[in-house]
């Protein structure tokens, strides 16, 4: 994998953390909904029904927990990554980039009070130094 690669990994490990957590807060509301409806009337087989969606919502809260603990421990290393790089242009655009998620080159460039093509230079630089220090398992 190439620093790029895994530095958009934090993105990704990200939208899966939110993706999980969504998925929980739906069932939470469906289960919710149907506690209601079952107060007011009685349905054949509704009690499974609800247990089932409980069952279904432990895994899924289960999960994010999961993903969210996941994409925590590797944006953390990331920035512990990028903050071993010397020049400091090049971690500010690294952490604008995938840590903060800018991905505008416009607004990175505005935010640093760069021109948009020196911004897009730098990023290439701060990507060749963090590959070089990026451990070896990153790079599969």
């Amino acid at each position: 994998m190439t620093a790029k690669e895994s530095l958009v990994r934090v993105e990704w490990l990200e939208n899966e953390a939110k993706r999980a957590e969504e998925r929980a807060e739906l069932l939470r509301a469906d289960i919710e909904r149907i506690t209601v409806s079952y107060d007011s009337v009685h349905v054949q087989g509704g009690q499974a029904s609800r247990e089932a969606l409980i069952i279904r919502l432990d895994d899924a809260e289960s999960k994010a927990r999961d993903a969210r603990t996941m994409a925590t421990i590797y944006r953390d290393q990331a920035l512990e990554l990028i903050n071993l790089l010397d020049d400091k242009r090049w971690r500010d655009i690294l952490k604008l980039r995938y840590i903060g998620l800018i991905k505008d080159w416009d607004d990175i460039a505005k935010e640093l009070s760069f021109s948009r093509r020196h911004a897009i230079r730098l990023h290439g630089q701060a990507l060749y130094h963090f590959s070089l220090i990026m451990p070896p398992e990153w790079r599969q």
